[in-house]
């Protein structure tokens, strides 16, 4: 999911499961680095990238239908870091 947040882009990855624990369990580095490549894949097509904000997020749903965002997951040590392109647009974010 695409999202924007002022004048920012936010790119999450959504997980669902029966708390928020074993959904935050299900993101899994293959599916992180799938999210990094269809952002850079989708920040390509757009002018002035460089001024672009962004940010990534995830997005938990319990069996309650309860959402917990965890905003900029990188921030908070999340295994997968992105690198290139991606981890100059997020700049001190990460």
């Amino acid at each position: 999911m695409i999202a924007h947040d002022g004048d920012g882009l936010v790119f999450v990855e959504v997980k669902q499961s029966s708390d928020f624990d074993r959904a935050a369990a299900r993101v899994s580095p293959r599916q992180m680095k799938r999210l990094y490549a269809k952002a850079e894949e989708y920040l390509d097509q757009m002018p002035n990238v460089f001024l672009t904000d962004v940010r990534f997020d995830v997005a938990l749903v319990n069996s309650l239908g309860e959402v917990r965002i965890i905003e900029n997951v990188f921030g908070h040590g999340w295994p997968i870091a992105p690198k290139g392109k991606l981890r100059h647009l997020m700049g001190n974010s990460i």
